[in-house]
């Protein structure tokens, strides 16, 4: 028969038309339905029921996406209001979220990359640019820490374009009543850049003027006097130091290594000068015992990318990053600069992911301790000392 309501044939074993959905009516004297007496045929069409269920599952999606996200916002609105000592979840946490502020200066060769930093009087600082050879860049500062002028070239004596190549790490050095700035190269072998002889001593005068002495065949000598380089994954030809800090109670020179070992972890090297007077060559120079960073394994290689030491506490700030440069966000560590290598991660401060922060000193702003940072991409962040714990004497 056909479906009074499209005219589509019905099969003989169904009551509803496939086409349309219409349910025949119960009609047991005409013999053509048959249903028990009384009862109204409840059958759905096929294509229906899928329908009604997407249905009922997109309203239980829904009712339960708006519990959990009335949820969150209750938790969220809870940790930001709710007192610092509340009974609930206890003391509160202050994570610091660090962005940089755009230096917007550029040198002839592009952006400062700022690759590290110095602490040179109150309100100032040097910014180092992995770019410039032979002068640095005075970064100035409001009392509040706003920056208050645009930067302005340092030049260094003694120092001319390509003679030391690809800066990366600098600290300062006080020592026989003398003040000493140092910086290190990358080190690295396969850029083309002059990295051989890439360790030099600036001598900072009454007058703040800068005087540089380049130490030849200087990654000869580290490659040949330290056996870690070679467990680093890559072998000697994989050595890039980004770090460099002054431990004035070994009297040694430490270098961040951002090559990871093979067991990927990040290394400190150390080496010792003799006479901090004397000529600046290899053989004013040793060896000390190398010090891997005990950080949490994880997938891939962490190298470091700064390190710096505590002006009254004798423990070490490092910046710890995927060794390959291009993935995962930075980490601030704190050492306790001991040869075990003990390490902890501070969670109260993140680094933005899109920032690369590869420099870090302590100073002073308006005679007040902070902490500034500078980043690869051209930039800068200030810390206040007082305000965070765990940068605190």
């Amino acid at each position: 028969m056909n479906c009074p309501k499209c005219q589509q044939p019905i099969e003989s074993t169904h009551n509803y038309c496939h086409a349309c959905g219409y349910t025949l009516p119960s009609d047991d004297s005409s013999g053509n339905r048959s249903s028990k007496s009384g009862e109204k045929h409840g059958h759905q069409p096929w294509y229906r029921r899928p329908k009604s269920v997407r249905l009922a599952g997109q309203i239980t999606a829904s009712v339960l996406s708006g519990a959990v996200g009335a949820m969150i916002a209750l938790l969220l609105a809870f940790y930001v209001f709710a007192p610092e000592n509340g009974p609930l979840f206890g003391r509160r946490s202050n994570v610091v979220v660090v962005t940089a502020a755009p230096f917007e200066e550029r040198s002839s060769l592009g952006r400062i990359n700022a690759s590290s930093l110095l602490s040179f009087h109150d309100s100032t600082f040097l910014v180092i640019d992995d770019l410039t050879d032979d002068a640095f860049y005075e970064l100035k500062f409001f009392a509040d820490g706003r920056k208050a002028e645009p930067l302005q070239r340092h030049a260094i004596s003694g120092l001319k374009p390509r003679m030391v190549e690809d800066f990366e790490g600098s600290t300062a050095v006080e020592v026989n009543g003398r003040k000493y700035f140092l910086a290190v190269s990358s080190l690295e072998k396969d850029e083309g850049e002059n990295t051989e002889n890439g360790f030099v001593r600036i001598a900072v005068g009454q007058d703040g003027g800068l005087t540089g002495d380049v130490m030849p065949g200087f990654r000869s000598w580290l490659v040949a006097n330290n056996p870690a380089i070679g467990q680093l994954a890559e072998g000697p030809d994989g050595l890039d130091v980004q770090g460099l800090a002054w431990d004035p109670v070994r009297n040694v020179v430490l270098l961040g290594v951002r090559s990871a070992t093979s067991s990927r972890q990040p290394v400190v090297l150390a080496l010792r000068v003799k006479d901090w007077n004397g000529p600046w060559t290899i053989d004013n120079l040793e060896s000390s015992e190398a010090i891997s960073l005990a950080v949490a394994t994880a997938e891939k290689p962490k190298g470091i990318y700064s390190l710096v030491r505590h002006p009254s506490r004798p423990v070490f700030y490092a910046v710890v990053r995927d060794s390959d440069g291009r993935s995962g966000a930075a980490e601030l560590y704190v050492w306790d600069g001991g040869a075990s290598g003990t390490v902890k991660l501070i969670p109260d401060l993140v680094f933005h992911p899109a920032m690369r922060p590869e420099g870090l000193a302590f100073g002073t702003i308006g005679d007040r301790p902070a902490l500034v940072i500078v980043d690869d991409n051209g930039g800068y962040s200030v810390l206040w000392v007082d305000e965070l714990p765990f940068l605190a004497s």
